[in-house]
């Protein structure tokens, strides 16, 4: 049982990195010259037009392309998981979403 508990940490570890880490990719693919440019529309849009109601998405604008990366299509496709495949989903949800909605959060609090 003590190994299996370790995998489950290191699952969820490395799921929290890997968010962190495609948030951090997307932001230094696009930072020069147009995230620079495009800076003071983006800090009015997150501190002014998104909220807690906005649907939430691991990559901005990715709803456009593919619904399963935002929120909404993660628990679509949560309710067609069974057994232990639904719960390995549900901690990518929470894992992936958690810090999507704590930047969100922080973007937030900073204005």
């Amino acid at each position: 049982m003590g190994t299996l508990g370790n995998l489950m940490a290191g699952a969820v570890a490395g799921l929290a990195i890997r968010a962190v880490l495609i948030r951090l990719a997307a932001t230094l693919r696009f930072l020069v010259p147009d995230s620079i440019r495009s800076f003071p529309a983006n800090w009015v849009e997150s501190s002014f037009v998104i909220n807690s109601r906005t649907p939430t998405e691991l990559v901005l604008g990715i709803r456009e392309k593919n619904e399963t990366f935002t929120l909404n299509g993660m628990i679509r496709e949560l309710k067609q998981e069974d057994g232990p495949e639904k719960f390995f989903w549900l901690l990518v949800l929470l894992i992936w979403f958690l810090s999507v909605g704590l930047y969100r959060l922080n973007i937030k609090t900073t204005c």
